[in-house]
């Protein structure tokens, strides 16, 4: 281990906030976990990148993802503190994080930005789609996010990784080339589940896949009540790793596909296919710790009652890391998205309605964008950072009559410094600011007639936030307690909309008037809460708890939120090198 990751480790090794996952930076996904990292829920992991996690995270491991027959990824995160979750259906569910609803809420698999701007995309079906087994682990970031991981999350960010084909060094007792099969068959008053995995692994390659089908006669809503309806979903995912002479290639694909259990059609209701592929170069220099390269493809279908519609987004990003000495460290990252919408409306007019707004087939939006990152060591016990991201937009709204353009950029930064006092404190101060532009949706239903469509002058959404966070924790040789207890205070949430008066001295491409717009205040929020960990190991056996809870309060309004996320954990039991978790 180098000096500077000593020192890190040192000064918050014993650190709430490095606790159960390794933290990787996410500038806009310009980056994204080396590292899958299966502890359990109040496991200690040493942190060894150049800063920490969010504010105040949530992880969800390994045992509670990969037992998740019944359970789809949003009710699997509904029970972590600060998330609260409404069924809509089947493939739409709300999520709200910190007391803010989806549309606020980034959500990445494997430093991928999932959420579309074409759409204004809320993670409501993706959550529904993506297999929880599929996964190693899922880390919500609650607080203003935006400049650390993606523009919009403005009450928290949802980091998901999908399992790693482990390389090299095979565990003991395993002789290269060996390969596992298991099938389990579960059947219940939901309906029937069926969950094929198989596994191949070497030294200089492995396989490892599996999938889900699940035939369900009803459906759990937000409520715990039971509801008729019959669908049928099919979830895959398929991994390949080759070791290269300069590194490790993943080739990853997760797929799945949602339709009514007797349905003919070939296309299903709801689909989400994700196909990627990275390399991460093995870095032999004190100073240059690591290089990243990926890649993916990510296609969204869903069938509405006018049409069908596809979202196509390719994004390639690429993150290097260096320690510029060892108290400085420094994190560059580049990344590039580009959205496409494909129609298929019922009236064959290339266009349909998305919340009352109207959209064209062939609809496109482009992201080009550069983040940093810096941090200091500050004398024995304070770590203080600092990000920064700029992004340039170009987005086109195919129009009958006009074709809509816009271009504009965003800016997204914090400010975090964090410091332990003694053995077991520490406190942690962010503040941070974001302006994004506006998705597709915002720029063709600002204002329209039959005719031609209006735009605001501007649609950039400001955030601004200021986080604190304080917490404890305590190790003995047979208990572990965290205590935490966090504010935010999120202001100036604001939305650029039209007056519906024009300003005739302000003409659009097409020579029309522009209308006028005012600034809206979406509201002030005080966020306050409390969560406690703890862990109590005797001999072989170790139980792990958590609990939380949160009040949000909406400045504007008057009205106070509360959320109480359910006693949630675990025991483990180890024998003869085989565990079992219940």
């Amino acid at each position: 281990m180098r000096a500077s990751s000593q020192i890190l480790t040192r000064v918050f090794g014993l650190s709430v906030l490095a606790t159960a996952s390794v933290a990787y930076l996410h500038f806009s996904a310009a980056a994204y976990g080396q590292e899958n990292v299966e502890p359990s829920a109040s496991q200690s992991v040493p942190n060894e990148t150049v800063v920490f996690e969010a504010l105040e995270t949530t992880t969800v491991d390994s045992v509670s993802l990969h037992d998740a027959d019944w359970f789809t990824l949003s009710e699997i995160l509904a029970e972590e503190a600060g998330v609260d979750l409404t069924r809509r259906s089947q493939s739409s569910t709300g999520v709200t994080v910190g007391g803010l609803g989806s549309r606020h809420v980034g959500v990445l698999l494997d430093g991928i930005p999932l959420n579309s701007p074409v759409l204004g995309d809320e993670p409501d079906s993706l959550l529904s789609l993506l297999d929880p087994q599929a996964l190693s682990m899922a880390t919500i970031a609650y607080a203003g996010q935006s400049p650390r991981y993606l523009s919009g999350s403005v009450s928290g960010a949802l980091l998901l990784n999908t399992r790693e084909v482990p390389l090299g060094p095979l565990e003991a007792g395993r002789s290269p080339g060996r390969g596992d099969l298991l099938a389990t068959f579960t059947s219940a008053d939901l309906g029937m589940v069926l969950s094929p995995r198989a596994e191949f692994l070497s030294e200089d390659w492995g396989y490892s896949g599996g999938g889900r089908i699940r035939l369900n006669d009803q459906m759990r809503t937000g409520d715990g009540s039971d509801v008729e309806s019959e669908f049928a979903q099919v979830d895959i995912d398929q991994r390949l790793a080759f070791r290269t002479g300069g590194g490790r290639l993943d080739l990853t694909y997760l797929g799945s596909h949602q339709s009514p259990a007797h349905s003919e059609r070939d296309d299903p209701d709801c689909a989400l296919d994700i196909v990627s592929i990275g390399h991460t170069w093995e870095v032999d220099n004190s100073d240059l710790r690591s290089v990243d390269l990926r890649a993916a493809y990510v296609r969204r279908q869903e069938q509405e009652l006018d049409g069908t519609w596809r979202v196509h987004r390719a994004v390639v990003d690429g993150h290097l890391s260096a320690a510029l000495s060892d108290r400085l460290h420094f994190r560059l990252g580049l990344n590039w998205e580009g959205d496409f919408l494909q129609l298929e409306a019922t009236d064959q007019s290339g266009q349909m309605d998305f919340e009352d707004r109207v959209l064209a087939d062939g609809s496109r939006f482009h992201s080009t964008g550069l983040g940093a990152e810096l941090a200091v060591l500050v004398g024995d016990s304070g770590l203080f950072s600092v990000v920064a991201r700029a992004a340039y937009i170009l987005a086109s709204v195919p129009d009958p009559l006009l074709e809509t353009q816009y271009q504009g950029a965003s800016a997204d930064g914090n400010a975090t410094y964090r410091h332990r006092h003694g053995e077991h404190w520490q406190t942690t101060v962010q503040i941070s600011s974001a302006t994004r532009v506006p998705n597709l949706l915002d720029l063709a239903g600002a204002e329209r007639t039959d005719t031609q469509t209006f735009l605001p002058n501007d649609g950039l959404t400001n955030e601004q936030g200021v986080s604190a966070l304080l917490a404890e924790g305590f190790r003995h040789e047979h208990f572990e307690l965290t205590l935490s207890g966090a504010v935010e205070r999120i202001f100036d949430v604001i939305v650029i909309r039209p007056t519906g008066e024009f300003d005739p001295d302000n003409l659009g491409n097409a020579g029309q008037p522009l209308p006028y717009v005012r600034a809206e205040n979406l509201g002030r929020l005080q966020l306050f809460g409390l969560r406690v960990d703890s862990a109590v190991t005797l001999g072989d056996v170790r139980a792990d708890f958590r609990l939380g809870y949160q009040w949000v309060d909406d400045l504007d309004s008057g009205s106070l939120h509360t959320g109480f996320s359910p006693l949630s954990g675990f025991a483990a039991v180890t024998y003869d090198d085989d565990t079992l978790r219940v």
